[in-house]
């Protein structure tokens, strides 16, 4: 739960982001913009790390692995840059 918990901190809630990989388990399809609005519950962070997105109008949870900020701010974008998802 540690990296959960330094995720939680460190992202910049809400920012915007593109998929960059399609994933079986995940609604996401490549090239498809979201916003990023929080941390997926804690109890299901447990092996990979998710976050709750807007997809079509829906608030769904998405593997973080899968997306790239658009336009983050710098503490957001250093995070996802050093891979650190789960």
């Amino acid at each position: 739960m540690s990296w959960y918990n330094y995720l939680e901190a460190k992202l910049s809630f809400p920012f915007r982001a593109k998929c960059t990989a399609s994933k079986i388990a995940s609604l996401l399809q490549n090239g498809e913009t979201v916003d990023v609005l929080s941390m997926g519950p804690d109890e299901v962070c447990t092996t990979d790390m998710l976050v709750i997105v807007r997809w079509h109008g829906r608030k769904v949870a998405a593997p973080l692995a899968q997306i790239t900020a658009v336009a983050p701010d710098e503490s957001t974008e250093q995070q996802l840059a050093t891979g650190i998802t789960g």
